[in-house]
């Protein structure tokens, strides 16, 4: 009887492993096939009551700021448009069309200073008109640093460059009409809007 070599076991071993796996073909996964892209464009129902504007001012990175159109029943994102540095968000009374007020700089975080407002159509989001401000103040988003008339012929921006006061922009025509110094202003601690004396609402 003859007895194998520990070494020449192994060594057959595995050549044999080798022999049987080669003669077994490989099986490949199967590859996945890809959809084609579709892309379209949606327009909004008109509002309900409960349609709202959320803004996200993206504190960490907020020149990639966004307004949000949401369902309120539902919890469902409707839409979005961009909006940097701490814009500020109002919907014109018969939820046809909302403003945008933001501001950029031409490189990015530096350069030439833009203070914007912005006109969305509030059903296709189309950017409607783009209207360049004197200033806009550039503060913790607040509601009433932009405000509409109830007619929507007006849109209010709160500005503090150089000293307080409202930019009243005629929403036909794009053009600031008004200038109004509100020097006796002030910005409570707890953060709120701004307090206007009595008299600004008269002279608007």
């Amino acid at each position: 009887m003859s007895v194998l070599c520990p070494r020449k076991f192994w060594v057959g071993l595995l050549l044999g492993s080798a022999a049987f796996f080669s003669s077994v073909a490989p099986v490949l996964a199967t590859e996945p096939v890809l959809q084609t892209e579709q892309s379209d464009v949606v327009t909004l129902k008109p509002y309900s009551p409960h349609t709202v504007l959320v803004e996200d001012a993206v504190y960490s990175h907020n020149k990639d700021g966004r307004v949000n159109v949401v369902d309120a029943d539902k919890g469902v994102l409707l839409g979005m448009v961009q909006a940097a540095y701490n814009p500020n968000v109002v919907l014109a009374p018969d939820a046809s069309r909302f403003y945008v007020g933001e501001t950029t700089w031409e490189r990015g975080n530096r350069g030439a200073r833009n203070d914007l407002l912005a006109e969305y159509d509030a059903q296709t989001l189309k950017l409607m008109v783009d209207e360049k401000l004197p200033s806009r103040a550039l503060v913790t988003p607040k509601r009433n640093n932009l405000a509409i008339s109830a007619d929507g012929a007006r849109v209010y921006v709160y500005q503090m460059s150089p000293a307080n006061a409202v930019e009243v922009v005629d929403t036909k025509d794009h053009k600031i009409t008004h200038t109004v110094e509100v020097p006796a202003a002030r910005w409570p601690m707890h953060g709120a809007m701004p307090v206007f004396p009595p008299c600004v609402a008269m002279v608007l």
